[in-house]
């Protein structure tokens, strides 16, 4: 059995280089506890596989082991990533909604609110104080990095639905937004015969394609999480054209949070069959294996219903 070659503080570094959430002690504390804890994941998942290969069965104990620390892991990866992104998300709107600079006294007098509306939300227990506040104000400053906090939260987008999606299956037991529904098998993982990590089979909500299916491995996210620091900005829709973008009646879903739309760039060229995920970014092409073009130069867009889902 070949042994996984990887980088054992990646994840870690990964997580902790996340704009805003490497400037809280906190945050960066439960990122490194996730590093540790998937560095333990992948030795005990390698000693799973190696064990069933020798049975040539499930080894019960060791399978239930592994399933119930997968889980946890996974609810604390969900965690961290969804406190993140609500105070990215938190700062870009205070920065969007922020007076012009041409109005000095009415951008301090809005920046003071805010500041004092933090300060009060903080319980603040002896020497600790709320850590927030600089980062708003670094990003009114700054526009250089308020942008790349909206690039980091963009980049973030196809990872974070998929730990949504399969946390909501492990602890809810439900679909992913669709009250009153029951999950199939929630919770139940099967041991992938390359790596020993168990992956689940998670039916996704919606009715573009019954009965869709995505299979997530706990390998997947934290992969997905190690690459967070890759620049996809090629692959991002303009903010600009996302408030379109979101009309499902006019874009409706070719898959659950998939989007086929045909894109008309600067330089006059256009493209059909591009495939959007969850209004953010492009994930593939209908009739091409790369990306023949740079997302960024995308000025305007339209559905693209010239191939239709097939309905299992």
């Amino acid at each position: 059995m070949a042994k996984i070659k990887q980088d054992p503080k990646a994840l870690i570094r990964a997580l902790q280089s996340l704009p805003l959430l490497g400037d809280d002690l906190y945050l960066r504390m439960q990122a490194m506890n996730l590093g540790v804890v998937d560095r333990f994941l992948v030795g005990i998942e390698l000693e799973l596989l190696q064990e069933y290969e020798q049975l040539e069965r499930t080894p019960m104990a060791s399978a239930t082991f592994v399933s119930a620390l997968t889980q946890l892991w996974i609810f604390g990866v969900y965690e961290l990533l969804r406190t993140w992104r609500q105070r990215v998300g938190d700062v870009l709107d205070f920065v969007q909604n922020l007076p012009a600079k041409k109005k000095p006294a009415l951008r301090l007098e809005h920046m003071k609110a805010q500041e004092a509306k933090l300060a009060a939300g903080s319980p603040g227990v002896g020497e600790i104080k709320d850590t927030r506040w600089p980062a708003y104000k670094k990003a009114a400053d700054d526009a250089n990095f308020a942008s790349k906090l909206q690039n980091a939260k963009d980049y973030s987008e196809r990872i974070f639905r998929k730990l949504e999606i399969l946390r909501v299956h492990l602890a809810k037991h439900e679909l992913h937004q669709s009250e009153g529904s029951v999950a199939v098998a929630p919770g139940y993982g099967r041991i992938n015969m390359e790596t020993g990590t168990m992956y689940y089979q998670v039916v996704l909500p919606g009715n573009a394609l019954p009965g869709e299916v995505d299979v997530i491995s706990r390998r997947d996210i934290a992969d997905g999480c190690r690459d967070l620091l890759r620049d996809k900005s090629r692959f991002i829709i303009p903010i600009a054209l996302r408030k379109e973008l979101k009309d499902s009646k006019i874009f409706p879903e070719f898959g659950y949070g998939v989007k086929q739309i045909k894109v008309f760039l600067r330089d006059g060229s256009n493209y059909t069959g591009v495939f959007v995920y969850w209004n953010v970014e492009i994930i593939g092409m209908r009739r091409q294996s790369k990306q023949p073009f740079d997302a960024r130069n995308i000025i305007r867009i339209e559905p693209d219903v010239t191939d239709k889902p097939t309905k299992r």
